[in-house]
C-alpha cells in the first residue's frame, strides 16, 4: 500500500511505457497512482492496445505495396538475366571479332606475298618478251642478210652457209 499526501489508502497500480506513439516524455517509463488517476491512464493503454491491433486501412495498402514490391522484384530478376545473357553475347560476338581481325591481316600477309609473286612474274614475262623480240630482230637480220624468202624451201645442204 502506498500513503499519499492526502491520506488515501486506495489501491495503486503500475504501468509501463515504450509505446512510439505516445510522447517521448513517456516512453520507456513507470507511471504509478491510485484509482482516480490510474484509472484514466489504464483505459488509454487499453484503447491504445486495441487500436494498435486492431487491422487498418494501412495493412491493406502495405499489401498492395508488397505486391507491387514483389511484381518489382521479379521484373528486375528478369532484367538481370537479360543483361547477364546479353553480355556473354557480347563476349562472344567479341571473340568473333578478334578471329575475323586475325584472320583478315592473314588474308592481308597473303595477298601481298601473291602480289609479290604475280610481280615477279610479270618481270620474268617482261624479260622473255624482250629476249624473244630481239632474237626474233636478230634472227630477221640474219635471214635478210641470208637472201632467204619466206616460202623457199630449203635444200638439204651439208656444208655450212656462207653469206654471199
Amino acid at each position: 500500500m502506498m500513503d499519499h499526501l492526502h491520506g488515501s489508502t486506495a489501491i495503486s497500480g503500475l504501468a509501463h511505457s515504450k509505446d512510439s506513439r505516445f510522447p517521448k516524455e513517456f516512453e520507456d517509463n513507470f507511471f504509478s497512482g491510485n484509482v482516480r488517476i490510474l484509472l484514466p491512464i489504464l483505459l488509454v493503454g487499453i484503447v491504445g492496445i486495441i487500436w494498435g491491433c486492431a487491422p487498418s486501412q494501412q495493412t491493406v495498402a502495405d499489401k498492395s505495396v508488397d505486391a507491387r514490391v514483389s511484381k518489382l522484384e521479379r521484373e528486375l530478376k528478369t532484367v538481370q538475366e537479360t543483361s547477364n545473357a546479353l553480355a556473354l553475347q557480347i563476349k562472344q560476338e567479341q571473340g568473333r571479332v578478334k578471329d575475323a581481325e586475325r584472320e583478315r591481316d592473314d588474308l592481308k600477309v597473303q595477298l601481298k606475298t601473291k602480289i609479290g609473286e604475280r610481280d615477279a612474274v610479270q618481270a620474268q614475262y617482261d624479260g622473255f618478251r624482250k629476249t624473244m623480240k630481239e632474237l626474233l630482230g636478230q634472227a630477221d637480220a640474219a635471214a635478210a642478210t641470208l637472201n632467204f624468202k619466206p616460202g623457199t624451201e630449203v635444200a638439204n645442204i651439208s656444208a655450212p652457209l656462207t653469206p654471199q
